[in-house]
């Protein structure tokens, strides 16, 4: 989430990489307001070029023409800035990386103050309207509307035999299962910012390289640290860049080979499933009632190519009658059970660890119907790697070349929630013109269809986190900001504002904790939290069904906090 220079720069030359000049928007706006001293001067002479077309050879402006600015006042550290749009203006004529823009550049233009906490924009259409966060008028879409469950409406009563089973151990011994601790029964909606993104005509990384880093790529390494410590901590994690680092991917449905039953099964077409077209057999899903002695276990068996660790991850459609379903892996290593309850969580792909597989078919996924919960389970798709991005880009007309962990969050929604998937709303991946302005609430979007909160009403058991790098916009000059600062946006969560001021605060603490023996610089220190206009935690996307923040580590223009990263 960089600013003014290294920020949407990036992603208006991104969005029209082959036009050979992207107009130099944001330079524009720092040259215009270099050496004026009054806030409200230089907060007019920026909207003066907010109001111009974002892309060339279009008629469509960042902000409207004859945007007027009402006033600019300090509450506190955050800086508010009141606009009027002209009558006409269409209430919904925003996308969330075009706020976001306007948002970051704002901020550039009056962040003069060492306690710096963000900007509040709030605007009006015509002088009789009352003032609204930017965040209203940013388009966005309702969650999906599913059919009510067919066949295994009401739970399927197990009348099975008890299956015998060999004792669980394996070449180095038993791996046990996830650890229970602080968040177990917590489902955590873990999301990377930005990656490889199909622009006009060429694919781009949506962040460019600065001080030898790209945000990119460092934001999906912070992921992948942080969801073995959820694993560890008990929680059910869903990632929504793949995690693992491994390029092969092998997915198995429901009725694929590899794929056997023992015990009682029945066949459901209910929606949405998991269809990747290998065994088209009319049954979308299979059920089984629980018992307190297993009596019914699903086999996933897949042929991996080469050895290596995998991660692995389940899909199975969330309901009411659901129980929290036992996952047993089986990996060189031994066997892993883990329990994910999806009464609260389905709809997607849940993260079920990243474990050492031998080539072959040595390794496998069983769904078990034990549980002392009356309920049915549910077998699927279990996934097993990452793979290749698949997804052409519309600009390229090519696919992208890339692993899918280092493309951006919205391919990996459209291959899984269109081009596999069945009966998810597409509105999930693509709600704006282009694909960058896409990526910025795919997670939230795909968070707010998996996560059920009506099961379990606890508010604490749901949460968003979403990670970035910093940047203060000082282009190839290394800056003197840094620091963690966690981020709220303007139609914020319910209980955002906290969350953020807690981690942000958190980590920062830690980290200086730390100083002294693990790192070579003193960590900074900065006020927690930052307003601005951020998509990917408004309830604009996740309709405020859990509380959600997006974390800037730390700046990746200052040469400290770089090396330290």
């Amino acid at each position: 989430m960089c600013a003014l220079i290294t920020g949407l720069l990036w992603q208006v030359q991104g969005a029209r990489a082959t036009s050979g000049d992207a107009g130099d928007l944001l330079a524009r706006v720092a040259d215009l307001v270099a050496g004026e001293q009054d806030t409200h001067a230089r907060v007019s002479l920026a909207l003066g070029v907010l109001v111009e077309p974002i892309e060339i050879g279009s008629d469509r402006p960042t902000l409207p023409l004859g945007t007027s600015l009402d006033s600019v006042t300090w509450e506190g550290p955050v800086c508010r800035i009141a606009l009027t749009f002209p009558v006409g203006t269409d209430s919904y004529f925003l996308e969330d990386g075009i706020a976001d823009g306007i948002s970051e550049v704002l901020a550039q233009v009056v962040a003069d103050r060492a306690d710096f906490g963000g900007v509040r924009i709030v605007a009006r259409i015509g002088t009789t309207d009352e003032y609204r966060t930017i965040d209203d008028f940013v388009q966005h879409a309702g969650p999906g509307v599913y059919p009510p469950l067919r066949e295994d409406a009401e739970i399927l009563k197990d009348t099975g035999a008890p299956i015998t089973r060999a004792a669980r151990t394996g070449p180095i011994g038993n791996a046990g299962h996830q650890p229970t601790g602080a968040l177990s029964g917590v489902t955590v909606f873990a999301a990377a910012g930005h990656g490889w993104t199909a622009g006009s005509s060429t694919w781009f990384l949506q962040r460019g390289l600065v001080l030898d880093m790209i945000e990119d790529y460092g934001n999906l390494d912070q992921l992948n640290y942080f969801v073995n410590y959820l694993f560890n901590a008990g929680a059910t994690v869903v990632p929504f860049r793949p995690v693992g680092y491994q390029d092969i991917e092998v997915v198995l449905d429901q009725d694929d080979p590899g794929v056997t039953y023992v015990g009682g099964w029945g066949n459901s077409t209910g929606n949405p499933h998991y269809e990747n077209g290998v065994t088209a057999s009319g049954v979308h899903y299979r059920f089984a009632g629980t018992n307190v002695t297993e009596s019914a276990v699903a086999r996933y068996t897949p042929t991996l190519p080469e050895a290596g660790f995998y991660p692995v991850y389940t899909w199975a459609l969330d309901g009411v009658n659901r129980a929290p379903q036992l996952y047993r892996v089986k990996h060189s290593g031994g066997i892993t059970e883990v329990v994910v309850d999806h009464r609260m969580v389905g709809r997607g792909w849940v993260w079920l660890g990243s474990y050492y597989f031998e080539a072959g078919t040595d390794g496998y996924v069983e769904i078990s119907n034990e549980s002392s919960v009356a309920g049915n389970v549910i077998a699927d798709a279990i996934r097993f790697g990452n793979g290749i991005g698949d997804i052409v880009g519309a600009g390229p007309g090519t696919i992208s070349g890339h692993p899918r962990d280092e493309e951006c969050q919205r391919y990996w929604a459209e291959s899984e929630v269109t081009q596999n998937a069945v009966g998810m709303p597409t509105s999930i991946y693509n709600c704006c013109s282009t694909d960058d302005s896409d990526n910025v609430g795919t997670g939230a979007r795909w968070a707010r269809e998996m996560n059920n909160e009506t099961v379990n009403t606890d508010r604490w058991r749901r949460i968003y986190l979403e990670f970035h790098s910093n940047a203060a916009g000082c282009g190839s000059i290394p800056c003197g900001a840094k620091g963690t600062v966690g981020l709220v946006t303007g139609n914020a969560t319910t209980n955002q504002v906290a969350y953020a001021t807690i981690l942000g605060d958190e980590i920062k603490q830690d980290m200086q904790i730390l100083d002294s023996t693990e790192f070579e610089f003193t960590w900074g220190s900065r006020t927690n939290p930052y307003n601005g206009s951020f998509g990917a935690i408004s309830t604009s996307n996740n309709s405020n069904e859990f509380d959600a923040t997006i974390l800037e580590v730390a700046f990746h223009d200052n040469t400290e906090d770089t090396a330290m990263l």
